[in-house]
């Protein structure tokens, strides 16, 4: 009996860090799409990150 107990609550404490993760990740996607960052003018970080690779990226001849 004790057994499953506490095999029980490994699960139950695998799948709450488990749905953590999901938030955190889903938290970071959010954050980097939308989020508009003032010391980026305003810019999501994604947007940035694409300027600043546009400004640095050598074009082909």
């Amino acid at each position: 009996m004790f057994w499953r107990r506490r095999n029980a609550t490994r699960a139950a404490r695998e799948l709450a860090v488990h749905a953590a993760r999901l938030g955190v990740r889903a938290f970071i996607a959010s954050y980097n799409a939308e989020w508009l960052i003032e010391k980026n003018g305003h810019l999501s970080p994604h947007a940035m990150r694409r300027q600043h690779d546009l400004a640095t990226t050598p074009m082909a001849a």
